[in-house]
């Protein structure tokens, strides 16, 4: 059983825990996240990746990944292209029909 004085926090986490100073507040990594609304993960792998910790909080998320939406004509069509040599399923090369 452990004692605890009365009015006393237990401090969060365990010593070694890695701190992060943004706008001259010292906290945990996970306070932080908490704090600026931010996923533990995403703050770890910025700060990791050498971003400065007041960016590291305050960047929105990048989209960067996420398929972009096709703006502009349809591609073309195996009717509307020339024919010539094409692959079949095969893997062989032969003539495309029609065209």
């Amino acid at each position: 059983m452990t004692c605890q004085s009365a009015g006393t926090a237990q401090p969060r986490g365990r010593p070694g825990k890695r701190q992060i100073t943004v706008n001259g507040r010292t906290m945990l990594l996970v306070e932080a996240a908490e704090v600026f609304k931010i996923p533990y993960q995403r703050l770890f792998g910025r700060l990791n990746m050498g971003w400065p910790p007041e960016r590291a909080v305050s960047e929105p998320r990048s989209r960067r990944g996420r398929r972009a939406k096709v703006v502009g004509p349809a591609p073309a069509s195996p009717v509307d292209m020339p024919a010539g040599p094409a692959a079949t399923l095969d893997g062989a090369v032969g003539e495309v029909v029609g065209g």
